[in-house]
């Protein structure tokens, strides 16, 4: 897997926000290599805490787990969720049969077809464990009880992903799954946040304790009451959240460049860590045992969460950004889809493209297959006149 394509192409994939000359941001492929380290963390300390809770049929393996983390954002296109959303309705409305977009579904589909391995065989030859430890969403498109737009696999990966869920019927995530998922909240919510407190794009401690608290707390009460899963969090839950942030945030105005507040914000990213993924963080007495988080660590992420959300990406000028990137991202879809119906050779329809779409993959997802697998800085080449042409 580290020495595949599709994760050396993540050092070039956007995570929040683009590295800039006065700050540089985690990027994909970093952003990865901490949410693994956080996974197996979180496996091992519940290994040691809990040693009698695991029964024959669930595993928790700190190896599975690191690698299902290293899989778990491969499959992101360029632009993140912006792009992802462009290309699910790309993929639509040329042929509706084909299964849409998901990150989530690409990456499953990177790992056990497009990346390959050996002659063999398609994928990565990854073991069943750590195919459903990647599966963070363990059912086709639709198929959710609760209506869930979330999904890991398209029409065209069937067989792989019957074979990674065995007889488990219907499919469930798995507990090395959930310490995934839990992995990549925690790294999203304490790194981005370091991130842009170091920019000063994020005034903390205005939100924490200045005159922007009281809104900004109203807006994350509001966004919360509209997500079923996160309507149980009160108002109160989350004055109590950001005391606590409060009173162990070490900075008390903007970050300043010196050592001393670079050796603070690392210390502070580091306890946050300790609190959510080790103290916050245990192992149900169900059978099969699932991870439980402690309450207050899941609003304290949300809180951490949003405060990127409000602050950074929803900032005006970032929105001005993915205007021109969502025009990138039809501009290359629909000139991947041409060159591919017509039997072109472009940069746009490399060889395996063309040997897929032979072999009876759908042009829509073979066109989405290409497009997902550009960094940002190919994607903003090619899309320029002239560049790719016949």
């Amino acid at each position: 897997m580290l020495y595949s394509a599709a994760f050396r192409r993540l050092a070039g994939t956007t995570q929040v926000a683009p590295s800039t000359a006065e700050a540089l941001h985690h990027n994909r492929l970093t952003h990865t290599l901490e949410v693994a380290q956080i996974a197996r963390r979180t496996a091992e300390h519940l290994l040691r805490r809990y040693p009698d809770r695991l029964s024959p049929d669930e595993t928790l393996s700190p190896d599975v787990v690191e690698a299902a983390a290293l899989v778990h954002d491969l499959g992101h296109p360029p632009f993140g969720h912006h792009g992802e959303r462009v290309l699910c309705e790309l993929v639509d409305a040329v042929d509706p049969e084909a299964g849409g977009f998901e990150a989530n579904a690409q990456s499953f589909r990177i790992v056990t077809r497009l990346a390959v391995r050996s002659a063999d065989g398609p994928g990565l030859d990854l073991t069943r464990a750590t195919l459903r430890a990647t599966l963070k969403y363990p059912w086709p498109r639709g198929a959710h009880p609760d209506a869930t737009d979330k999904y890991g696999v398209y029409p065209q990966d069937a067989e792989a992903f019957e074979w990674a869920v065995g007889s488990q019927a219907p499919p469930r995530r798995t507990l090395e799954a959930e310490v995934v998922d839990f992995a990549d909240d925690v790294a999203y919510s304490v790194h981005d946040v370091y991130d842009f407190a170091r920019a000063r794009t994020l005034p903390l401690e205005t939100l924490l304790t200045g005159d922007g608290r009281a809104p900004f707390l109203d807006r994350v009460a509001a966004f919360l009451q509209g997500r079923p899963a996160l309507a149980w969090i009160t108002r109160g839950d989350l004055d109590r959240a950001v005391d606590w942030l409060a009173s162990v945030y070490p900075l008390g105005g903007p970050f300043s460049g010196s050592s001393a507040d670079r050796a603070a914000l690392h210390r502070f990213s580091s306890r946050l860590i300790e609190r959510f993924a080790v103290q916050g963080s245990s192992l149900t007495a169900s059978d099969p045992p699932t991870l439980a988080v402690e309450p207050e660590v899941r609003v304290l992420v949300e809180v951490l969460k949003q405060a990127v959300w409000q602050v950074v990406v929803e900032a005006p000028e970032l929105e001005r950004l993915r205007v021109g990137q969502r025009e990138v991202v039809r501009a290359l879809f629909a000139r991947t889809l041409e060159a591919l119906e017509h039997g072109a050779v472009t940069p746009l329809a490399p060889v395996w493209a063309r040997e897929a779409v032979e072999e009876g993959q759908p042009l829509a997802r073979v066109s989405a297959d290409v497009v997902a697998s550009l960094t940002e800085a190919q994607a903003n080449g090619l899309a320029e006149p002239g560049e790719g042409a016949d």
